[in-house]
């Protein structure tokens, strides 16, 4: 039987600084029913993304100690668009993987989250879009093609993959390059799409900005990072003011919390500093008790607070990670069911995922982030009070968050910052 290869690019890039909050403006206009309604399907899909973000956490953890990041959202979002062309037990594996609400939810919150982030007008850049490309005159159905318009703002695209697949993987490379502020250069390497390939999925979020208060260049030194008890390094360690000003923190048993926001303080890096070790927090970390933990957290007046400048780049395939979280169909090339996208005859082949990886970038040093990503399918002091020193020298766990919905847009772990 021939099988057709279903592709899917989806990306996020970052230039970290602030973020997304609804437009007050718009906000503004909507009646109290619709206010809270709104409210509902946003906090839903919300919950749904930063739930999927620590499930998969969890399983990348397992590759390896070292360096992670990641962009949940893009996963997320990409995912719901694929999810939108399934049927069956395709789309319920995908729904269940997910944690995605009833179809009406989820589209709803989904369409509020973009105009929250395409709205926004403050002291930082955030924009994110998304696009279909499917091939030429294959049958995608017409109604596949306006659900992702209007719900996720996709916009339609042919590409002629049998004829031109180097083409068509030039242009899809240029538009990711674009969304992506230039981060994300090559997201299909050449041979990467071929005669195969009749649909492409994107999503780019970019996004740029500064800390609401910067760390002091000067203060920057070398100093000592303990990847293990036994194993240290020296790396540029920032630093802020002994007069430092208040933070949202938590100084409790099992770890440090602290909140760096950026510009407009409406979104922030969330670090959690083990008081042990990083692997005390292995099965202890999880949306529920991510949520409690905030729920402690108070504004400090902190006596000092040093992070490591880092750099990461990671390179994952999600296919088996995908699979673990019990996505199987969708990568099967006789199970794998998208006829609510494309018109498959009884004897046609059949639509399937033959890949799914995902790119990632991050710099952090004294004056904010710059971050991306990129996934694809194919388809000491010792005078002062400890407990208000913050000085991650260690292992640590980070997100980067929107604060008005609480949606985890990146999150990473860093053993080894040099």
């Amino acid at each position: 039987m021939n099988v057709i290869k279903i592709s899917a690019i989806f990306l996020a890039a970052a230039l970290t600084g602030s973020f997304i909050s609804c437009s007050r403006q718009q906000r503004h206009t909507l009646t109290t029913e619709e206010a809270r309604a709104s409210g509902n399907t946003t906090k839903q899909i919300s919950e749904a993304n930063n739930r999927f973000a620590f499930e998969i956490y969890k399983h990348l953890e397992q590759n390896g100690g070292g360096n992670l990041f990641f962009s949940p959202y893009s996963i997320f979002s990409a995912f719901a668009m694929v999810y939108e062309g399934g049927r069956g037990e395709t789309a319920i594996e995908i729904k269940s993987a997910f944690f995605f609400p009833e179809d009406k939810a989820l589209r709803e919150g989904f369409s509020q989250i973009l105009r929250f982030i395409n709205d926004s007008e403050n002291n930082y850049e955030l924009r994110t879009s998304n696009a279909v490309w499917p091939q030429k005159n294959y049958p995608i159905i017409e109604d596949y093609k306006e659900r992702i318009k209007k719900y996720y703002g996709g916009e339609a695209r042919n590409m002629d993959y049998i004829n031109r697949p180097e083409e068509s993987r030039k242009e899809i490379n240029s538009f990711v390059k674009e969304k992506t502020g230039g981060i994300i250069e090559e997201l299909f390497s050449k041979g990467a799409i071929g005669e195969l390939t009749r649909m492409i999925i994107t999503n780019a979020i970019y996004f740029k900005g500064n800390w609401d208060i910067e760390f002091d260049k000067s203060m920057t030194r070398d100093n000592y990072f303990h990847k293990t008890p036994d194993d240290r390094i020296k790396v540029p360690m920032m630093s802020m003011p002994s007069a430092a000003p208040s933070f949202n923190y938590a100084y409790l048993d099992e770890l440090q919390i602290l909140e760096l926001p950026y510009k407009d303080r409406e979104v922030s890096m969330v670090i959690l500093l083990p008081r042990k070790d990083i692997h005390s927090l292995k099965d202890s970390l999880s949306f529920e008790q991510y949520n409690k933990w905030m729920e402690k957290m108070r504004m400090t007046n902190m006596e000092s607070v040093s992070i490591p400048k880092f750099e990461l780049k990671t390179d994952y395939s999600l296919k088996g990670v995908l699979k673990k979280l019990g996505v199987h169909e969708a990568f099967d090339e006789q199970k794998a069911d998208f006829t609510k996208m494309a018109r498959i005859k009884e004897n046609d082949p059949n639509l399937f995922i033959s890949e799914a990886v995902h790119q990632a970038y991050i710099s952090v040093d004294e004056e904010g982030t710059e971050a991306a990503a990129a996934t694809g399918v194919e388809v000491g002091i010792t005078s002062i009070d400890m407990s208000k020193v913050f000085r991650a020298d260690r292992p640590f766990i980070f997100l980067i968050r929107e604060k008005e919905s609480g949606c985890i847009l990146f999150l990473g772990r860093v053993s080894d910052p040099s």
